[in-house]
């Protein structure tokens, strides 16, 4: 709890960035200080504790203490793909396109080179070396 936020969980992003989420009629299970939540993990339920007119959720983004307007940050695009890797990738699906459409779809056979089960990365493994 804390304060005029009632039910609270701050989340301390790793660019710099932290989340708030108040007025919170509980926290999941699971919620502690110090835990590590990811992207589409059930933090808390929304309500009316601290000193909310009624059911909501307080949503604020801070950066170094500051507060941001949540509309005007933009997301990390995340590591991108060197042209020269993804020249390589777009040719390799290419090729497994063109051998995964070779394959007699009736009877349901793959090409000899992708056996069933075969998982997405070990497939692209056999394509890209």
């Amino acid at each position: 709890r804390r304060g005029q936020y009632g039910n609270l969980v701050t989340i301390n992003h790793p660019n710099g960035y932290t989340t708030c989420y108040g007025h919170l009629s509980r926290i999941s299970r699971g919620i502690r200080p110090g835990c590590r939540a990811r992207q589409g993990d059930i933090i808390g339920f929304v309500g009316a504790t601290g000193l909310a007119s009624g059911p909501h959720l307080h949503y604020e983004v801070r950066r170094g203490g500051n507060f941001v307007n949540p509309l005007a940050v933009k997301g990390e695009s995340g590591r991108q793909v060197p042209r020269n890797l993804l020249y390589k990738f777009r040719a390799a699906a290419a090729r497994m396109d063109k051998l995964l459409a070779s394959g007699n779809s009736a009877t349901g056979q793959l090409p000899e080179e992708v056996a069933p089960g075969m998982a997405v990365s070990q497939v692209l493994k056999l394509y890209l070396l």
